[in-house]
């Protein structure tokens, strides 16, 4: 028993792409994990994990990337275990980038960025330096690197409805 995924790309003037991922799993399926892979690294689709099953099942996907390659898998169970299903492949061609809150895609909102936006991120390394008995120089005991602590990514939004999207999006105090 294998099953392939139909993708449909999901796109109009003025709303963000994203795919919907369709499997025609039969009532032999009981559980359903969906993945995607996208230049070399596979995740689990957001509200497609572990979801109970009992026939065909649909879910978006506003988490795809653009213009390259992305496949789709579904990691199922049915009485006999766990089985892989087949793949497919979808690209969305678009030039634009959208930023939303994963948790509330329908805010999403297309941005240009600035052309220096990302061009100084400050990712701090911890740790001290140490000077042992008879060597020379100092040796630097280092720490786990730390989050990203400034990344400027000034952007542009098309419209004034745009800019207010976004401000909402974010939220205020």
């Amino acid at each position: 028993m294998a099953f392939a995924p139909t993708l449909t790309k999901i796109s109009a003037p003025g709303e963000f792409p994203r795919v919907e991922v369709f499997f025609n799993f039969t009532g032999a399926v009981l559980e359903a994990t969906i993945y995607r892979v996208a230049d070399g690294r596979e995740y689990k689709v957001r509200g497609a994990v572990s979801m109970t099953v009992n026939g065909p099942v649909a879910r978006i996907d506003t988490e795809t990337p653009f213009g390259v390659p992305v496949t789709y898998r579904a990691q199922y169970r049915t009485a006999a275990g766990l089985l892989w299903s087949d793949t497919a492949e979808i690209i969305l061609d678009e030039a634009g980038t959208w930023v939303h809150n994963p948790l509330d895609p329908g805010g999403a909102v297309l941005v240009d960025f600035h052309k220096d936006a990302g061009k100084k991120i400050q990712r701090p390394v911890t740790g001290e330096v140490y000077y042992p008995e008879g060597r020379r120089v100092g040796v630097v005991i280092g720490g786990g690197r730390g989050g990203i602590r400034k990344a400027p990514l000034d952007i542009y939004t098309h419209t004034l409805v745009d800019a207010d999207k976004f401000r909402d999006m974010l939220g205020d105090y």
